[in-house]
């Protein structure tokens, strides 16, 4: 590899880096982000698990101190990158200079890399402990079961109203901000059950140019990346405060020729990062069969 000048190099980490800020991934708004990590191993994201005040029983009570309880939730990063390289004769023979839809192919792989990290984290297994060995799983008290609704049925008003129930249920903060997570299937459906004429059947949906933009109050999102198995695609109601993403390094980018194949441009991206629940109480998965 040859060395491309830093002025060359400075522009296009500059475009890239820019290009990444407005335009984020689908998930990665809606959790909890942590960018500050450092180091090879894995990561804690540690939290208090939550108390509550006790009665005063007499006049100089003695003061019911206590050692607040730490969860404490590990974080293995992963890194991945992509290095798209061009021939020097392509700009001649395509008339226009491939570099910028490169560019923004490798803006939307970045954008995905978030999510395909998140989405993992929130119905698979964590780790948790002092030393991260514990694997903690999501419990199936935060499921909804596909046949909630009606047998093996997608998205419906039971499932919805269950998965909120099982937040309220646990004591999670209304106020949270909170988002529902579903494949286009489950989009599909959103939209005949807020245009159905019977109130029992029919949700409460904002509807945007065809778009369901929330449910019952609910931000929705709408991904092709969620787990699908035997027909069954995982979907999820989860809270900002519930789910972490951790970032070593958010965008690493440069620039070279390959001499060793005609003074070819390379251009290199690389990203390191990892995600986890902080809270299995609230994340609620929702079994859609599609």
């Amino acid at each position: 590899m040859a060395l491309i000048t830093d002025a060359f190099k400075k522009t296009y980490a500059d475009s890239l880096q820019l290009a990444l800020q407005q335009a984020d991934s689908r998930l990665s708004p809606h959790v909890t982000v942590r960018t500050d990590l450092r180091g090879e191993g894995l990561q804690p994201a540690k939290y208090v698990e939550p108390f509550d005040f006790q009665d005063k029983a007499s006049r100089f009570a003695p003061t019911p101190t206590f050692e607040p309880d730490f969860s404490t939730r590990w974080v293995a990063p992963v890194t991945k990158h992509v290095a798209p390289r061009i021939d020097r004769t392509d700009r001649l023979s395509l008339g226009f200079d491939p570099q910028s839809d490169i560019m923004q192919a490798i803006r939307a792989a970045a954008r995905r890399v978030k999510d395909d990290v998140i989405i993992p984290a929130l119905g698979g297994t964590n780790y948790t402990g002092k030393d991260g060995s514990t694997a903690t799983a999501l419990p199936a008290s935060q499921v909804v079961d596909t046949n909630v609704g009606g047998s093996g049925t997608n998205l419906n008003k039971a499932k919805l109203l269950a998965a909120l129930e099982i937040l309220e249920a646990n004591d999670v903060d209304p106020d949270a901000p909170r988002v529902l997570v579903i494949g286009p299937s489950q989009h599909a459906a959103l939209r005949k059950l807020a245009e159905l004429t019977d109130a029992r059947s029919k949700i409460s949906a904002e509807i945007v140019d065809g778009r369901v933009r929330s449910v019952f109050g609910t931000p929705v999102v709408v991904t092709n990346r969620l787990p699908v198995a035997v027909g069954v695609r995982d979907c999820f109601l989860f809270t900002r405060d519930g789910v972490f993403l951790g970032i070593w390094e958010d965008v690493f980018t440069d620039v070279q020729y390959d001499i060793a194949n005609s003074w070819a441009i390379v251009m290199y991206a690389e990203v390191t990062l990892g995600a986890t629940r902080l809270d299995e109480k609230k994340v609620v998965k929702i079994q859609c069969t599609e």
